[in-house]
């Protein structure tokens, strides 16, 4: 089991220096800025895909360190005011976010040869669920995690990055291809998994990740 540590720093909601704009579901499901640093740190690619990016928390971290981020999700309302936050954050001119389905072949081929690694976050509750109802199989996010991931692995690549919720359990996610499982603590409160394929994953398993 491997353990990664990094200090914890005191900033606003989920550790940004401003205000996010955007509806409450959407903020409730935002990453926190030291998890999406992390992962842009982790990866060190220059180019990413984001898929279901809502309002931009892990885009506008990640661009923070890369080159360009193709940031996509069906609901136009968030990704305008994902525009708005990127624009807060100084990091507009390098993402290009796109309002589309995510499960559309034709917009996920446009990205072949273009990008080498795919960040996917679902949302955790099923649809017309309860934001705070949060799926125990990986059907049952919006859109499924199951079906994402084989459609990104099928269409794109193999090195994919997951942010899931902690209610999905270990046997049903062992149910895709071997990953790191990454345990995410916040404060010491277990928030999420990170689950790392491909070339991304450092071993197959747990690993955990204090914050």
């Amino acid at each position: 089991m491997n353990i990664d540590k990094t200090k914890s720093q005191k900033e606003n909601f989920k550790g940004f220096k401003f205000p996010l704009k955007g509806d409450i579901d959407a903020l409730y499901m935002s990453n926190y800025v030291l998890a999406a640093d992390y992962l842009a740190r982790r990866i060190n690619s220059e180019i990413c895909l984001e898929l279901c990016c809502a309002v931009g928390a892990t885009t506008i971290i990640m661009a923070q360190k890369m080159k360009k981020i193709f940031a996509i999700d069906n609901n136009q309302t968030r990704i305008k005011n994902a525009y708005l936050n990127a624009k807060k954050g100084n990091v507009l001119k390098k993402i290009e976010f796109i309002v589309g389905d995510v499960m559309d072949d034709h917009i996920l081929k446009r990205y072949k040869g273009e990008i080498k690694w795919v960040m996917a976050d679902p949302d955790w509750s099923p649809p017309k669920a309860n934001v705070r109802t949060h799926a125990h199989k990986l059907k049952d996010t919006t859109p499924p995690a199951d079906l994402l991931y084989n459609k990104i692995k099928k269409l794109l690549t193999s090195d994919i990055v997951f942010r899931l919720p902690i209610s999905i359990s270990i046997d049903e996610i062992s149910s895709l291809d071997p990953s790191e499982i990454q345990h995410v603590y916040i404060k010491n409160d277990l928030k999420f998994f990170y689950l790392y394929f491909g070339k991304l994953k450092r071993e197959n398993g747990i690993t955990k990740l204090w914050l």
